[in-house]
């Protein structure tokens, strides 16, 4: 079972990689819901319904001669089990779920806030960024 944290606890965890979960179980500690020892995982959001966390995964790459870093919006279930990449998104952060669950909505860079189906095959801008 995963314990819904205070929200100055559960921003001190959203620092950190990989995400980590608070277990009411017998251990009563933290465990490492995502353990990948090259992507930085970081701003995890809990579904409207408490069984998926959607997250930023900042993936990097180093090859001979370049080093590079992939950012995907990706989901998992909340105990850390099916995670899986919903879309490439460079610049993207703060994801947060729609009320009703169906949506992922996040700010990506400078552009605005974009909304995605849980496919993550139809991004698309819902609010416009004005500030330049």
């Amino acid at each position: 079972m995963i314990w819904r944290t205070p929200v100055a606890l559960l921003l001190l965890l959203a620092m950190l990689a990989p995400i980590p979960a608070l277990s009411c179980g017998a251990d009563h500690g933290l465990r490492n819901l995502t353990g990948d020892p090259v992507a930085l995982n970081v701003e995890p959001a809990w579904s409207p319904d408490g069984s998926s966390i959607v997250f930023v995964s900042h993936t990097h790459h180093d090859e001979p001669g370049y080093a590079s870093v992939e950012t995907w919006i990706c989901i998992m279930d909340a105990n850390g089990e099916n995670l899986r990449k919903l879309l490439r998104a460079d610049g993207a952060s703060h994801p947060s779920w729609s009320p009703d669950g169906n949506m992922i909505i996040y700010a990506l860079g400078s552009l605005g806030i974009f909304a995605t189906d849980l496919a993550g095959t139809a991004p698309e801008m819902v609010i416009e960024d004005h500030s330049d």
